[in-house]
């Protein structure tokens, strides 16, 4: 597989340099460096008039494809989920940083309970300690984020952060924060929240949407960190309404991975789908992104290593 001239985005940290290359393979080869964060993305714009070009011929994959890539990179390679998750989330806010400059730094993060929400929480913890105004939102109670994803918003709680959780349905508002004298410990003893329910059952709904209108409002960008590719249902209908709300705002959204409520294989919308401004996508193109309204939703187009070793793209192995 030859293609040439991509647009590649070096990292290195926070600070990036542009420059044309030309590749022979899925990736570029690339002179290493002693920066430990040192990773690149291969930008395109999806929706442009090129969407049917070059990036039509990098490889693209199904979900179950990337999971098992996945599980090879840390079985066989020995690299910890949590890595991955770190890698995404550096590329993550790059991303976000570059969508922001010259404006101001205020972002609003939509976290979901998975790995697609432990990016987010990631993300979040860069753009803060870069001086960003963030607004971090848990979608779903509390006890339900999972390993990796709970490691690291314990992280933001420890920092001061709070994050505002939204429980399923729209029923309660709760705040997630660290405190001295009131703290409810997690399974592992470090966690330390305190829950705090805003109103009762009535207008709740009503109460909650204003809320999340409010911040979004004051927001100059979006992160979706809801759903993944593993999603395989439809959007559940309070989530649906959620996304409607995000798009409605008229903000610019940047999507982890997918946009959320996007079929990774098929590229059909499960219901509801988040209209990116920007997608970075991990490891490799999905297939749906080329397929039915994949392209209408995934916007621009990044696709960034997050340390997967390449023998794994190219020979599976």
């Amino acid at each position: 597989m030859r293609f040439s001239y991509y647009k590649i985005t070096l990292f290195s940290g926070f600070v990036n340099y542009k420059r044309k290359l030309t590749v022979s393979s899925i990736y570029p080869s690339l002179k290493h460096t002693e920066n430990l964060y040192d990773i690149f993305s291969v930008s395109f714009g999806i929706n442009s008039s090129a969407s049917g070009g070059l990036i039509k011929k990098m490889k693209s994959v199904t979900a179950g494809q990337m999971k098992e890539i996945d599980i090879k990179a840390q079985r066989f390679y020995g690299i910890p989920p949590i890595i991955l998750m770190e890698n995404a989330g550096i590329q993550v806010a790059c991303q976000a940083r570059n969508m922001l400059k010259n404006k101001y730094k205020r972002v609003c993060i939509f976290c979901g309970r998975g790995n697609n929400g432990g990016d987010g929480f990631v993300a979040a913890r860069h753009l803060y300690n870069e001086g960003f105004k963030t607004r971090v939102f848990l979608i779903g109670e509390y006890k339900g984020v999972k390993e990796d994803a709970r490691v690291n918003l314990d992280i933001l709680l420890k920092m001061g952060l709070e994050v505002y959780g939204i429980s399923h349905p729209f029923s309660r508002l709760f705040i997630c924060s660290r405190r001295k004298n009131h703290a409810i410990s997690g399974p592992d003893g470090v966690a330390a929240l305190s829950m705090t329910q805003l109103k009762p059952r009535t207008k709740v709904r009503r109460i909650i949407e204003g809320f999340i209108n409010n911040e979004l409002r004051r927001a100059s960008l979006i992160i979706d960190a809801i759903f993944g590719i593993g999603l395989n249902g439809e959007v559940p209908s309070d989530i649906a309404e959620l996304i409607r709300i995000i798009n409605a705002s008229k903000k610019p959204i940047l999507s982890i991975d997918i946009p959320s409520g996007l079929n990774a294989d098929t590229g059909e919308i499960m219901g509801e789908c988040v209209n990116a401004t920007k997608t970075v996508t991990l490891g490799l193109p999905k297939k749906g992104f080329f397929k039915n309204k994949g392209p209408s939703k995934v916007g621009s187009l990044s696709v960034s290593n997050i340390s997967i070793p390449r023998n794994l793209y190219i020979r599976g192995q």
